[in-house]
């Protein structure tokens, strides 16, 4: 009866409608297919995600194990998205987060709903969309569906347009707590340019943009985050941290404000930003620009965004005398705990070799002096610099005592911080990682073990043989043959010693030993074996019979060798006889 039921309640659930689509819920609202189906838990195995050009949708599918006959949808603004499914959850050691990265949708979050036995299910956007979210029952299916504007094939251009419409394309985004990486590949892929980004772009950012050009997308990163972008060739936006990517040279062209003349734009370009020069000869350049400027890219970017925030002016009158002021310019104290300050300013020097560095001596700190926006990134700089490089390092004496490393230590290393736990019985450095590893191997050095002397007899080498297999091994031990007493002398090193003596003891071994054992000739006399016998070699317990010659031989194993040779070719020719033993 039993399986009965089931098989029917299989080809009822087999007969439920395959997709039951709800409204496009920018505003809210619920799916309620009409199909009954017993409300059990239900565990998300697995999910997928597609685009649909012919619909013009990304939607997401997840499969569960239950059928589910509803899901409860709504938009909760700041560009997200939110399906509540019932009594669901997620399999153990699921991924609590999707990366999808495919405009409308950037990520898809997985959590707890206002039920703490349903699933909510958070889809961010990346642009603005329309979404809804429905069940399949009869594939056990949920589907989520964010629709995106149709595409339209673009006309062809030739190189020379495609250069000039560069960064011109509108930008519409939002994010909330998204990772930077998928902000910029998606602000990227809805110009049409290819990206590429260095492996510094990290993070979790919110990001909101209505309607604004491409290159003031990517130069809001800039100011805000530090990323510099420049545009290789064929169309490829690189996306960098100004400390890595800023140091290379490019050349690019700067558009002129409303009214101004190249000759304008390069006389207070020249003033202001003085690391910028002209790219090429200006009588070359048309006079309505865009103005040619080489130099690194920290400085281009920075001169191509100051120019774009001059005011318009009448065309052919002089440039306005009250500018926008440059970066506004700041002093800040920094006071390394764990850096030195020469170690500190050395680095400071290398990656910001604009700023203007003062270091006291007497009391370590350093005064750093320039543009806001650079003093804070070195500021940020060092401080990183100065916790990246701290360590902490506990060393246990073998030998030598606290109280004897310490006043070393700290003589010959006072930048290290040394501790001496007595109770523990070591020593803990802290400081600069590199200054802690020299001060460790200092220590090393100084805990040297005591000197050691053992006697060592050797049992079948000779004094001559072991002595110079030990100097050959242990080169710096002293080693002192006593031929008269039969013994070496090793003299050295506690550990050396010691390995010494293990060394020596295991090539110490019998090379020839003596052995002991029965011997069987079959057909020889007592007399014909004696004839046959080494010097070396004794005979014991001799007996004769039937059978032939019992003999007890002892010796060396390389005279008895042949004797026991001897035998077993005498018994392998008794059994080959026609009377002989089987």
């Amino acid at each position: 009866m039993a399986r009965r039921w089931w098989m029917l309640g299989l080809a009822a659930l087999l007969t439920l409608p395959t997709a039951v689509p709800g409204a496009w819920a920018e505003e809210g609202g619920e799916s309620k297919p009409s199909v009954d189906v017993p409300d059990q838990r239900a565990t998300v195995k697995q999910w997928a995600w597609a685009k649909d050009d012919n619909n013009s949708v990304v939607r997401l599918s997840l499969v569960l194990n239950w059928p589910k006959t509803a899901v409860h949808s709504e938009w909760i603004g700041q560009g997200t998205f939110v399906v509540t499914v019932p009594n669901t959850g997620l399999k153990a050691n699921a991924e609590r987060s999707i990366v999808i990265a495919q405009p409308p949708i950037a990520d898809v979050l997985f959590g707890v709903g206002a039920e703490a036995a349903d699933l909510q299910i958070q889809v961010r956007l990346s642009t603005p969309s329309k979404c809804r979210a429905y069940v399949v029952p009869s594939q056990y299916k949920v589907v989520i569906e964010a629709e995106y504007p149709p595409s339209v094939p673009a006309a062809a251009k030739n190189d020379d347009e495609e250069t000039k419409e560069f960064g011109k394309q509108i930008i519409t985004a939002e994010f909330v707590d998204t990772d930077l990486r998928v902000i910029v590949e998606a602000l990227v892929s809805q110009s049409g340019a290819n990206i590429m980004l260095a492996p510094e772009v990290t993070g979790t950012y919110s990001l909101s943009l209505k309607e604004v050009t491409l290159i003031d997308a990517l130069d809001s990163l800039w100011e805000a985050w530090g990323l510099c972008w420049m545009k290789l060739p064929g169309n490829i936006v690189l996306v960098g941290a100004e400390a890595e990517l800023g140091k290379r040279v490019v050349e690019d062209g700067i558009e002129l404000p409303s009214g101004w003349s190249v000759a304008d734009v390069a006389s207070v370009l020249a003033a202001e930003f003085p690391e910028v020069a002209p790219a090429r000869d200006m009588a070359s350049v048309p006079a309505t620009g865009p103005l040619p400027v080489r130099g690194e890219l920290q400085f281009v970017g920075r001169a191509r965004r100051w120019v774009a925030k001059l005011p318009s002016k009448a065309e052919g009158t002089p440039p306005v005398v009250t500018l926008p002021p440059r970066d506004k310019q700041t002093t800040v104290v920094v006071w390394p705990r764990y850096l030195s300050s020469e170690t500190a300013e050395a680095k400071l020097k290398e990656v910001y070799p604009l700023l203007t560095i003062t270091r006291e001596v007497e009391t370590g700190k350093l005064t750093l002096s320039g543009s806001r926006e650079l003093v804070n990134s070195a500021k940020t700089f060092v401080d990183k610099l100065d916790l990246l490089e701290v360590e902490t390092v506990p060393f246990y004496p073998r030998y030598a005592k606290l109280d004897q490393l310490e006043p070393k230590i700290r003589e010959n290393y006072p930048q290290v911080v040394v501790t001496v736990e007595e109770k523990l019985g070591r020593l803990t450095l802290k400081g600069l990682a590199e200054v802690v590893a020299e001060a460790l191997k200092y220590a090393q050095s100084l805990d040297q073990p005591d000197r050691d002397s053992t006697r060592f007899y050797p049992r079948y080498l000779k004094l001559t043989d072991a002595e110079t297999k030990i100097k050959e091994i242990f080169p710096t031990l002293t080693v002192l043959s006593e031929a008269g007493l039969g013994y070496l002398t090793l003299v050295g090193p506690r550990d050396m010693v010691g390995a010494a003596l293990r060394y020596v003891q295991t090539i110490d071994v019998v090379v020839d030993p003596v052995i002991d054992e029965y011997l069987h000739f079959p057909g020889m006399t007592e007399a014909n074996l004696k004839g046959l016998v080494p010097a070396d070699v004794t005979l014991e317990r001799q007996s004769s019979g039937a059978k032939g010659l019992y003999v007890r031989v002892r010796g060396k194993e390389s005279a008895v060798a042949p004797l026991r040779r001897l035998a077993a070719q005498l018994q392998e020719d008794a059994r080959q006889a026609p009377n002989g033993t089987k």
